[in-house]
């Protein structure tokens, strides 16, 4: 995992998925570049079952077609069932 030395490091560190979320939020993926709490959540954090998630900030309402693996030409329509897919139920 490349660390950006002027990034302070918060000691986030994924042991499930290997990610580490830096000082500014961003987020250090265990392969490739960096990118934010949504991507991470898009890519990794939905299809995880572990209790030690460290993505615990990620705002679902931000999350991009782009974040998503496949998803870059997403029609509105799409985007839309995307987001009522990655939106928590209310109890």
């Amino acid at each position: 995992m490349s660390q950006d030395p002027t990034i302070p490091f918060t000691g986030q560190a994924c042991q499930s998925c290997g990610a580490s979320i830096d000082g500014k939020d961003r987020v250090h993926f265990s392969y490739g570049a960096t990118g934010s709490r949504e991507r991470l959540y898009a890519r990794v954090c939905q299809f995880s079952n572990s209790g030690s998630c460290i993505n615990q900030g990620c705002d679902l309402q931000n999350i991009k077609p782009v974040d998503c693996f496949g998803t870059g030409n997403l029609n509105r329509q799409e985007y839309e069932k995307l987001q009522e897919k990655l939106t928590p139920k209310a109890a």
